[in-house]
């Protein structure tokens, strides 16, 4: 779990994702790019929140006040020097 500050339209608010790593060693392309070269990993987070905390609800209850968040990413361990 990730837990931290969510901030939307100068609204911010305590907020919980769930975090799954789904890939962790050498990228599948780094022996093709050297962009890709060295360790990787890729994780996918997400979680919910309703636009009307964050005062984007103005058609709720019209339309789902909840939004479901979804994150995928890669890093490069260490980063770039």
């Amino acid at each position: 779990r990730l837990i931290g500050d969510l901030t939307i339209k100068d609204q911010t608010k305590p907020t919980t994702l769930d975090v799954s790593m789904k890939f962790m060693g050498n990228h599948p392309l780094g022996g093709f790019f050297d962009y890709y070269k060295g360790d990787w990993v890729g994780v996918e987070a997400s979680g919910t929140l309703l636009r009307s905390e964050y005062g984007v609800g103005m058609f709720a209850p019209g339309t789902s006040d909840v939004v479901r968040l979804e994150i995928s990413a890669e890093m490069r361990a260490g980063g770039w020097n």
